[in-house]
């Protein structure tokens, strides 16, 4: 095998990288967190990651074909997709894929149940009905080659367009797609006439986007306030969250959403009961309350790179330092299963300041370091709490190689931010 690193892609990719992560600030002297942001991708129980050399690699759980090998077939160790070495950017949903091609090309596979794939699998079954079969090798959508951007939710996906239009298709009972329906959409819809859109991220059944003027905006469901727009009403079609326009990336996570300020500072919303908003809130018959309108993370103005999960939250700062706060019932946070560490202050894992990117998924976490080996810590079923399982493990080494079977476990930093949030100036 070739010598592969997970590192940075080369500057022919960097027009179309910039555009396509949510999770980055934009600044032109951060342009590593920008590129790692959008090769790897933690999902549930599967993972995608980019390498260098355009290759793209799964592994993990399989049903429905989510790791897009041809088969449906559990994988330990990355698997690699096709021959070619075209790939750009990912995104995981619950049980469906997306990825984008140098090209603008735009791929999907997995379950198409909801029409999340964006196109048509109905094939009919042993008795005559027609249902939807999934897609177990990634499948174009449509023969556009403008795709910039994608982001994919549990049952529904978005995408970007170069002129600045937002599309999406997928299952949308809460609104999630934005098109001012509630229906089913299994081929790409526009949404609205808008085309200033720069970036999108979507969840459980929300979207959160961003428009060139740096406005905030989502809809879907709200049941937590993770709209942001100070109610609990779910909302078919885009709603501005505030009036401030210095917002440079969002992440939706379980109904809670957090995103970054130009200026480098955090703020998050939504829900709080593992404390993954990164302060503290009221409690209600011993549990947090919920938080409907953005509230600042500290006083802190280095954040570079974030990524809202199930409930918990995962950050890095420009020195490359990695931070974590809320649920670390499967040691999600930093490997280590205590249900003690849970917490709404962002803590740093680890002493090291070589952290590239980081996804966190639904009880599990991925990140990538500057020397371009990849890890990966958290047990997909936190529940059962092994603790064996949850150990941070060095998932592909520099080398390009599977790293070995034992996990590797950094010593693990005790330092938290003593923050206090302050309430969003007026």
């Amino acid at each position: 095998m070739k010598r592969q690193m997970w590192r940075s892609f080369s500057a022919i990719l960097l027009p179309v990288a910039l555009l396509i992560s949510p999770a980055y600030i934009s600044a032109g002297d951060k342009a590593t967190f920008k590129l790692a942001s959008v090769r790897i991708a933690a999902g549930h129980n599967h993972w995608l990651a980019i390498k260098p050399d355009g290759s793209l690699w799964a592994w993990g759980d399989n049903d429905s074909g989510k790791l897009g090998d041809g088969t449906t077939t559990e994988r330990y160790d990355p698997v690699r997709l096709e021959a070619k070495s075209d790939w750009v950017a990912v995104s995981v949903g619950g049980n469906h894929s997306v990825a984008l091609k140098a090209d603008g090309s735009l791929w999907t596979w997995g379950s198409n149940n909801c029409g999340q794939l964006g196109y048509d699998t109905k094939r009919d079954d042993a008795f005559g009905i027609l249902v939807s079969k999934p897609q177990l090798t990634p499948l174009r959508v449509g023969a556009d080659s403008n795709w910039i951007a994608i982001s994919a939710g549990r049952n529904h996906t978005m995408a970007l367009r170069s002129d600045g239009s937002l599309w999406a298709w997928g299952l949308n009972d809460r609104g999630q797609l934005g098109d001012g329906t509630t229906t089913l959409r299994e081929t790409p819809v526009r949404v609205g006439e808008d085309s200033d859109w720069t970036a999108v991220s979507a969840c459980i059944d929300y979207t959160a986007a961003l428009k060139a003027d740096g406005s905030l905006w989502a809809w879907g469901s709200n049941d937590c306030g993770q709209l942001g727009d100070g109610t609990d009403t779910g909302r078919n079609t885009p709603v501005r969250v505030g009036e401030d326009s210095n917002w440079a990336a969002v992440s939706a996570g379980w109904e809670y959403t957090v995103a970054l300020k130009a200026d480098g500072s955090l703020w998050s919303w939504g829900k709080n009961q593992q404390g993954q908003l990164g302060y503290d809130t009221e409690r209600e018959f011993g549990m947090r309350k919920s938080q409907q309108t953005p509230l600042r993370v500290g006083a802190e103005t280095s954040w570079v790179t974030i990524s809202a999960g199930f409930d918990h939250t995962m950050a890095l700062e420009t020195d490359g330092s990695l931070w974590g706060w809320g649920s670390n019932v499967g040691g999600q946070l930093d490997g280590q299963i205590s249900d003690d560490k849970s917490g709404p202050l962002p803590s740093r894992i680890g002493a090291e300041s070589n952290w590239t990117a980081v996804s966190a998924g639904v009880s599990r976490t991925m990140a990538l370091k500057a020397d371009g080996s990849l890890w990966a810590w958290g047990d997909p079923d936190p529940y059962f709490k092994n603790a064996s399982r949850a150990k941070t493990a060095k998932i592909m080494a520099a080398s390009g190689t599977s790293a070995p079977k034992q996990a590797e476990v950094p010593k693990q930093g005790t330092t938290s931010k003593q923050v206090t949030a302050a309430t969003k100036k007026k």
